[in-house]
């Protein structure tokens, strides 16, 4: 945890005391061992970065007193929607802590073809614990932007809602694409309001593909080396940081 977040409403007071069971207070004492005196960057939902000063430590509870928040929070990848076939609960962990890490604004969730269905069924997705995953991705980063996070259970309602119409690129991770991101696209072809589409972990379907393709989406490839999801997305996106930030 490098950013302490904090919810707008907790920073009405100057002073901010939390239980022990809060799992931001056990951090600070447990992992970063702070005392008081220590300073330690914080930052509201949505909002801006400052700092803060730990005040008092006891058995219950630890105080902390909120400085100014002046500092603006990381841009990230703001205005990129990166969509995911859906995949087992551990690897979308990872997924939805990189798209937060690496600052994407929304994060669209699929069914697919190669992907089970009852994924969305776990306590991940139907409890929403993809949140608590969300939060870690920015308190690494020292992000205060959540991405905004949308399923549809079926391809078909993907293709149906087209959240992608917006979207000024359209770019789709596929293993047989003849192009690649760094070699096929100049900068000036893509824009920071883009969205980029990676396949669950069987992979898009031929069929999937093509509807895709007919969508707008240009296919891309990542080298010969196959992919688990998460890397993918993260490789894909890092890919995208470096192009969108030469254009």
């Amino acid at each position: 945890m490098n950013l302490f977040l904090l919810k707008p409403e907790e920073t009405q007071q100057q002073r901010l005391t939390l239980a022990l069971d809060d799992a931001r207070a056990h951090h600070l004492i447990s992992i970063k061992r702070v005392a008081p005196g220590d300073q330690v960057e914080v930052g509201v939902l949505g909002g801006n970065i400052g700092s803060a000063e730990v005040i008092a430590i006891s058995k219950k509870q630890i105080e902390i007193e909120l400085g100014a928040f002046d500092r603006k929070p990381p841009t990230g990848l703001s205005d990129v929607q990166l969509i995911v076939g859906v995949a087992r609960p551990q690897i979308m962990k990872r997924v939805f802590y990189s798209a937060a890490m690496l600052g994407v604004g929304e994060l669209i969730v699929t069914g697919a073809d190669r992907s089970e269905a009852s994924y969305f069924q776990s306590k991940l997705f139907s409890k929403e614990q993809f949140i608590k995953y969300l939060f870690e991705g920015m308190e690494q980063a020292m992000s205060t932007q959540i991405p905004r996070v949308r399923t549809f259970s079926k391809f078909h309602h993907l293709l149906r809602e087209a959240p992608y119409a917006a979207s000024s690129s359209k770019l789709l991770a596929d293993t047989s694409g003849e192009v690649s991101l760094a070699n096929g696209m100049s900068s000036h072809e893509l824009n920071a309001a883009c969205s980029v589409a990676i396949g669950p972990e069987g992979g898009w379907q031929v069929t999937e593909i093509k509807a895709l393709n007919d969508a707008g989406f240009v296919s891309f490839n990542m080298g010969e080396r196959i992919l688990r999801v998460d890397t993918a997305a993260v490789a894909a996106l890092a890919q995208l940081s470096l192009l969108i930030g030469a254009a």
